[in-house]
């Protein structure tokens, strides 16, 4: 192809990166095993894993595939699954499920909350009778974490979330007493040592998720802000904490965009989901496309992942049912128009070169 060819395709394509990014999403339905369907996590090739009638699933390629009676909580780009079986009466065990296979990690009375796609595992654990720590997994081995200073009956920790770099993120007690946990912080976990994000300054917070360039996302009250006695949804960045806004919001999952999910409450005191990108949060019912024919009576009212290709893992009640919807991006016309008017203009400009050379 001539230079002045791969110029203009160079600036046709330079030029729809420039313009906005997507701002409404498609949504599919990814079924159910017969009764109420709750997601847990995607990863970045769309594949989904939650729980549905009781049974743990994985959906891919458009297909939801039982996997057993475990509770799914996180997902890696490798398909491996970290959670939970048993239940209050019998106790907790933290699993991995990979390749078919569910492994219990041996730990008493243990939740496993975040994945990364090394297959390290955190969550927590009990050590002693009303005393739980943080743990990390890796390569059957376990870390415990420890907490943010307090001890004894009553002293909390759990890690949620854990990054390609080995960085978790959770929440650990300040102080305990025999009859009261006490305050909780939102903690950094980094090259083995955890650190108190103290966000806001408030009595409580607890970071959810972190992406791998260290952004936590998650909740805290705000101790400046009395009046409001409202949970708020964060994003921590570079040892700055930013409030994301919504009323008794939290973040639940965050992408390597910064690009974070969650819930808020509307001023009517229904809970509804949002996505927060480009330093604006949306209340995600308001991105559907709904002129593909996707009810007016889904409300979406939780989101629980988002990938990096932006796809947001959602639930709503319908039909008198949970259910769980994938919702993906779909590019603007004004993208589209230019991508296909910058393909027209080269097929031209390419019909004349092979005139001349005739």
């Amino acid at each position: 192809m001539p230079l002045r060819s791969w110029t203009l395709l160079v600036l046709l394509l330079g030029g729809a990166a420039t313009l906005p990014s997507a701002t409404l999403y498609s949504v599919t339905d990814i079924g159910t095993l017969g009764a109420d369907t709750y997601g847990s996590g995607i990863n970045n090739a769309g594949q989904i894993t939650g729980v549905s009638g009781g049974y743990a699933f994985l959906y891919s390629n458009g297909v939801m595939t039982s996997i057993g009676t475990f509770t799914p909580t996180a997902i890696n780009n490798a398909g491996q699954i970290a959670g939970y079986s048993g239940g209050p009466g019998s106790g907790y065990m933290a699993i991995l499920y990979s390749n078919g296979v569910v492994t219990d990690l041996g730990l008493s009375n243990s939740i496993a909350y975040g994945i990364n796609n090394a297959g390290q595992v955190v969550g927590r654990y009990e050590i002693a009778y009303h005393t739980l720590d943080a743990f990390l997994y890796s390569n059957g081995v376990v870390t415990d974490l420890g907490t943010l200073g307090s001890s004894g009956v009553n002293s909390v920790s759990e890690a949620r979330g854990i990054n390609n770099a080995g960085q978790i993120t959770g929440y650990s007690t300040i102080e305990s007493t025999p009859t009261t946990s006490g305050p909780s912080h939102a903690f950094l976990y980094s090259n083995g040592v955890m650190t108190d994000l103290n966000i806001f300054g408030g009595v409580y917070s607890q970071g959810n998720a972190i992406n791998n360039a260290g952004q936590v996302t998650g909740w805290a009250f705000d101790s400046s802000n009395p009046i409001d006695n409202s949970r708020h949804a964060f994003l921590y960045s570079n040892g700055v904490a930013t409030s994301l806004g919504g009323f008794n919001s939290q973040g639940t999952a965050i992408n390597n965009a910064g690009q974070v999910v969650g819930t808020f409450f509307t001023t009517g005191g229904d809970q509804h989901a949002f996505l927060y990108s480009d330093g604006m949060m949306v209340d995600l019912n308001s991105l559907i496309d709904r002129s593909s024919g996707i009810s007016s009576g889904i409300v979406f009212d939780e989101a629980w992942g988002i990938n990096d290709s932006g796809q947001i893992l959602a639930g709503a009640y319908f039909g008198g049912r949970r259910r769980t919807y994938l919702l993906t991006p779909v590019p603007e016309p004004g993208t589209w128009a230019l991508l296909g008017a910058g393909l027209l203009a080269l097929g031209a400009l390419s019909r004349q070169q092979w005139r001349k050379q005739l």
